[in-house]
């Protein structure tokens, strides 16, 4: 998400992140003026389960555990329960 005010004018802001992020920011901006707002919506490419079964394990052999494995894939903003579920039946199979 991105907020701009005053584009194009000696004091032009813009701001960029998540909502939270975006609305802290805004607690210290005079809410005057003129305003634009872009929204990008994430467009999710979905591996299938052959091709995510071959990287947890990759993972896994690498000395990473399932609840690791699950961090990363918060932090990646992947589909954590999706990988997490893999990695444990992957685990489980060692």
């Amino acid at each position: 998400m991105t907020l701009g005010k005053e584009l194009t004018k000696h004091y032009e802001t813009i701001l960029e992140g998540d909502f939270p992020t975006i609305q802290l920011s805004l607690s210290d901006i005079l809410i005057k003026g003129e305003w634009c707002l872009i929204i990008s919506f994430k467009k999710e490419k979905k591996e299938n389960d052959t091709a995510v079964t071959k990287k947890v394990d990759a993972l896994l052999q690498s000395g990473y555990s399932p609840k690791d494995i699950k961090n990363i894939c918060t932090a990646l903003d992947f589909d954590k329960n999706r990988w997490y579920k893999i990695a444990l039946s992957l685990d489980i199979g060692s």
